[in-house]
């Protein structure tokens, strides 16, 4: 979550750095010598997927303002055209 919470870094770039890191996950996973080379700074494989989720849910909001929210116009309910 270190990297999502990251202000220096665009999403996508943090999109890509988790991304690459699930892969190494995977890559891995029947060596696990590999996947705990130093203890202290092993990252679980369903921790970065935690991660993706939020970056994706951000983005949503980011692409989709109302319907992220939750708020949708009378309009837009009713079956009518939105507002312009």
């Amino acid at each position: 979550m270190d990297v999502v919470r990251d202000c220096d870094l665009t999403l996508y770039e943090k999109r890509a750095i988790l991304s690459s890191w699930a892969s190494d996950a995977c890559a891995v996973e029947d060596v696990p010598e590999l996947r705990q080379p130093f203890p202290a700074a092993t990252v679980k494989f369903d921790d970065i997927m935690d991660a993706l989720r939020v970056l994706d849910s951000e983005l949503e909001r980011r692409v989709n303002p109302i319907q992220g929210s939750g708020q949708h116009s009378s309009a837009q309910e009713s079956g009518g055209a939105p507002p312009l």
